[in-house]
């Protein structure tokens, strides 16, 4: 995993405070930004959510459960591996954050 340099501009007091009280600023600024990421992620998956939420709804639930059971009776299913595939990653965003797709 590469790094990139991120600087801000602060006030010469908080830069003051930051030495007396020996706080090391990389951290605090890390997570900050890690959760800001997170957040707009989140955001963005939810919008995406709502407008698929919207898409299909000419399509009556009738239909869809008759689709499913036509589906069953000539043997279509889900491939067993992708089935009960186990979420890699689930509850975090650190391989988005760090350039990790699956």
């Amino acid at each position: 995993m590469g790094y990139a340099t991120v600087s801000a501009k602060i006030p010469k007091r908080l830069k003051e405070l930051l030495k007396k009280y020996d706080i090391k600023p990389g951290l605090i600024i890390r997570k900050a930004l890690e959760e800001e990421v997170r957040r707009r992620v989140l955001s963005e998956l939810e919008e995406k959510a709502k407008a698929f939420g919207e898409g299909p709804s000419h399509i009556s639930d009738e239909e869809v459960a008759s689709l499913i059971r036509e589906d069953r009776e000539r043997g279509v299913s889900v491939p067993r591996r992708e089935r009960d595939r186990e979420p890699s990653q689930e509850g975090t965003l650190k391989p988005l954050i760090n350039g990790v797709t699956s």
